[in-house]
């Protein structure tokens, strides 16, 4: 039988948040959740025509971690691999479309970005000289947890896939 709907009795004390792999989670800005996955999707409601911000923190178990952050603004579209880079322009990339997916994942080395399935970057990060960079995604990288930081104006949903990180 389908399940649709988890339910926890009061007496639970141990509980403190359930995510299933591929399901579309509501944004919660401002809070540290659990992910399920080390791919996470995000669905955008980008308006184009407006100052907008895509912006999410990567934790590893202890929470040390960094972000990514993609700004729109008028005719230029510019993303932030935090402690690496910033503003590398990806405006002919990015197409408006309806169905909008973001999509981001780290590898062992690389941070991999996609719109719409169209890849956006491979960041390797282990090859930055920036000895920061490379820490914060090295602790980054195991994606036991996401923020969606409070500035962020156009993230709704989010799901996570791929192998199973953590257990929370």
């Amino acid at each position: 039988k389908d399940m649709y709907y988890i339910e926890y009795n009061e007496l639970d004390t141990v509980s403190e948040y359930y995510q299933p792999s591929g399901l579309w989670m509501s944004v919660k800005k401002g809070r540290v959740l659990p992910l399920n996955g080390r791919i996470v999707s995000v669905k955008t409601n980008i308006m184009f025509d407006r100052p907008e911000r895509l912006w999410i923190h990567l934790f590893a178990a202890n929470q040390d971690g960094a972000g990514i952050d993609i700004e729109f603004n008028a005719n230029k579209i510019t993303y932030d691999v935090g402690f690496c880079y910033s503003d590398r322009d990806i405006t002919s990339k990015i197409q408006n479309s309806v169905e909008q997916i973001w999509t981001f994942q780290c590898t062992d080395d690389t941070v991999i970005i996609k719109y719409n399935n169209i890849l956006i970057t491979e960041y390797d990060f282990m090859a930055n000289v920036d000895e920061d960079c490379k820490t914060h995604w090295t602790e980054a990288k195991d994606m036991y947890y996401i923020e969606f930081n409070e500035l962020d104006t156009v993230s709704e949903y989010y799901q996570t896939s791929g192998e199973k990180c953590c257990i929370v």
